[in-house]
C-alpha cells in the first residue's frame, strides 16, 4: 500500500474550491500515486470539513484514469471522521 500524507497549514480546518483541489492533487498526490496498488491518502486530523468543490478539483485527474466506481480499489482516504470519508467517496462517484 502506498501512503500519501497531505500537508496543510495547521490553522486550516476546512478545504474548499475546485482550483485548490486541483493544486493540492498536482502538488502533493499526482507524482506519488501507484496505479497498480492501493493508495492511502491521509488528511491531517485538523481537517474537519471538505467542500464538494474541493473534492471535484482533487479528483479531476483521477477520473481521467479510472472509472468513478473503481475509486475504492485504487484509493483509501483517512480523514477525521467516517462521515467525512463517505462524503469524499460519494462526491467522487456523483
Amino acid at each position: 500500500m502506498k501512503i500519501i500524507k497531505l500537508e496543510f497549514e495547521k490553522t486550516l480546518t476546512r478545504l474548499a474550491g475546485n482550483p485548490f483541489g486541483v493544486k493540492v492533487f498536482s502538488e502533493q498526490v499526482e507524482s506519488n500515486i501507484d496505479w497498480n496498488e492501493l493508495n492511502k491518502i491521509i488528511f491531517p486530523e485538523q481537517i474537519n470539513r471538505i467542500a464538494i468543490s474541493f473534492i471535484q478539483g482533487f479528483a479531476k485527474e483521477i477520473l481521467k484514469r479510472i472509472d468513478k466506481n473503481d475509486i475504492e480499489k485504487v484509493f483509501d482516504f483517512e480523514v477525521s471522521s467516517e462521515e467525512l470519508k463517505e462524503k469524499i467517496i460519494s462526491s467522487i462517484k456523483f
